[in-house]
């Protein structure tokens, strides 16, 4: 608890970041991480193969765009580092155990940032989903990775709504997530039309077993129709002891180069 508290203290981070609740999520993943790391494994070795696999496919040079960086387990970073000559790494908390996986390399540099662009919005009581436009301009970035993100865009907001005094009709809210999530493919869309080489890794889908027994499925894409990824995986992500009531949880993932 008392390292909990001092990097809660101690990381300098959007005030946006402390009052959604995403530094505490952050600390918690840290933690999570330690304990699910055997579970974990062989998720973040698919996943840094195969973006490091779409990375070769690019040319070298320019700036590599990482959109939900977090703390850089599923990530290719010697591929990155070695095939670019910068490395952007965006997310909207980076601990200090973020930076010190990548060793004060001097390519890389960590942003601060809202990918969605739209949580002023929503602090602010608006439910108005923003389409992201933040670096689109910028001709030296050759390569876009979001990495495994998507279908979690919508869950801190959410949460954070959950606790808040207004409430809000269940139908508008399923259409703001549905539009994150919609308005992420937009941007990484927009990249492409650019010219850089995009790679997705996103959940497919998250079931719950409980005594080996499928109990529940729910659809991170809330809806929203995906073309055929070009691998898939399967990630322990809760495996046993995780979760209340002998409950474990396993996501699929899929992963796309364009």
């Amino acid at each position: 608890m008392i390292s909990e508290l001092l990097t809660w203290l101690t990381t300098g981070c959007a005030p946006q970041a402390r009052k959604l609740g995403y530094l505490y999520e952050a600390i918690a993943m840290r933690a999570r991480v330690k304990r699910c790391a055997v579970a974990w494994k062989a998720h973040c070795e698919q996943a840094q193969n195969f973006a490091a696999q779409c990375i070769q496919e690019q040319e070298k040079g320019g700036v590599a765009l990482v959109l939900g960086s977090g703390l850089g387990i599923d990530l290719p970073k010697e591929a990155l580092l070695a095939h670019f000559d910068e490395v952007w790494l965006v997310d909207m908390v980076h601990l200090r155990e973020s930076k010190k996986a990548w060793a004060n390399h001097p390519k890389v540099r960590f942003i601060d940032y809202d990918i969605t662009e739209s949580l002023t919005n929503l602090v602010n009581g608006v439910l108005t989903q923003v389409q992201p436009q933040n670096w689109l301009d910028d001709e030296r970035i050759r390569f876009v990775l979001s990495a495994n993100i998507l279908g979690q865009l919508p869950v801190q907001p959410l949460a954070w709504l959950a606790n808040q005094k207004q409430s809000y009709d269940d139908e508008l809210l399923d259409q703001w997530s549905q539009d994150l999530l919609q308005s992420h493919l937009s941007y990484l869309n927009s990249f492409r039309a650019h010219g850089a080489r995009v790679c997705l890794v996103a959940d497919l889908e998250w079931q719950y077993h409980e005594n080996n027994k499928l109990i529940q499925s729910l659809d991170p894409w809330r809806g929203l129709a995906y073309p055929i990824p070009d691998v898939r995986w399967e990630w322990r992500i809760a495996p046993r002891g995780e979760l209340h009531n002998n409950r474990t949880q396993t996501n699929l993932v899929g992963g796309w180069c364009w």
